[in-house]
């Protein structure tokens, strides 16, 4: 069943995406070879010759750029390293991205800001829209120690300074109180960022609250959070998830309010789950 629902053919078309594909693989025996059927799988022994299997297919080493153009004018034309593999799309999607330029609010409060935080970042790439369109320091994080090469390298390559000296920094971060406390390289403690954002983090449920907890410890009184998401993980619904991160943003004494997409002007399609919750303390 699919969320206790009878999986009938019209709830599984919804449920997987039209370019999803599941594939039955085995050891080809000598039968087939020779046109026989696949009843036979043959298992290699111990002593034969087989072949390491490509365990590095999707390893982050290797880096592809890309170009993201945000703004209508071209004015603000990202440029960023991502993966080679997995369809070597760099980023879920540009609404996110272009959401932080083409929303004037949110545009002119990065603009303005000391301090921006990007959670959840991949390689930077909403990091470093931020710092072109006037934030003063930007910190790039991710959880995952693979992407601190990637994050580092992007800064290094498209966020020069004329002194050399560049106030931008990308570390790894975990989600939660604790790790925020006990997390030290990022320059300040406690409320110390005017902006924070995250795009694509809010899809898997056990990591929202975590997710929200550090936005609370790292946002400023004053400050506002923009959280963007389209996406769901399998087997978790997106109004489940959303309902959530509302629970969590109140849990930790924060309030939204939700920004409107469908009067934006954006270049891709936006999906029916997608939300943009702007987020600030209560007083």
């Amino acid at each position: 069943s699919f969320h206790d629902t009878p999986l009938t053919e019209e709830v599984f078309d919804k449920a997987i995406r039209s370019d999803a594909y599941l594939l039955e693989v085995w050891w080809q025996s000598e039968s087939e070879e020779e046109g026989g059927g696949r009843s036979t799988r043959h298992q290699p022994t111990d002593d034969e010759d087989v072949d390491e299997p490509l365990v590095h297919i999707f390893d982050e080493d290797e880096w592809q750029e890309h170009t993201y153009v945000l703004d209508r004018e071209g004015s603000v034309t990202v440029k960023a390293l991502g993966w080679t593999q997995g369809g070597c799309c760099g980023v879920w999607g540009t609404v996110g991205l272009e959401a932080l330029v083409r929303i004037e609010d949110i545009r002119r409060r990065i603009g303005d800001a000391a301090s921006v935080l990007e959670l959840g970042a991949g390689c930077g790439a909403a990091g470093l829209a931020c710092a072109q369109i006037g934030a003063r320091r930007v910190v790039i994080t991710d959880g995952d120690k693979r992407e601190l090469p990637l994050m580092r390298q992007n800064i290094e390559q498209y966020l020069q300074c004329s002194d050399g000296v560049s106030p931008h920094a990308a570390t790894t971060l975990a989600w939660g109180t604790a790790h925020a406390e006990s997390h030290a390289d990022l320059g300040s403690s406690k409320s110390c960022f005017d902006v924070i954002i995250t795009i694509e983090t809010t899809y898997v449920r056990e990591y929202i609250k975590p997710l929200i907890e550090s936005i609370a410890f790292f946002l400023k009184r004053g400050g506002r959070a923009y959280i963007y998401n389209s996406r769901t993980a399998t087997f978790e619904r997106a109004a489940d998830n959303r309902t959530a991160v509302y629970a969590a943003i109140k849990t930790c004494g924060l309030v939204c309010q939700e920004v409107t997409l469908l009067q934006v002007n954006f270049d891709t399609a936006i999906q029916s789950d997608s939300y943009l919750l702007e987020v600030w303390h209560d007083v």
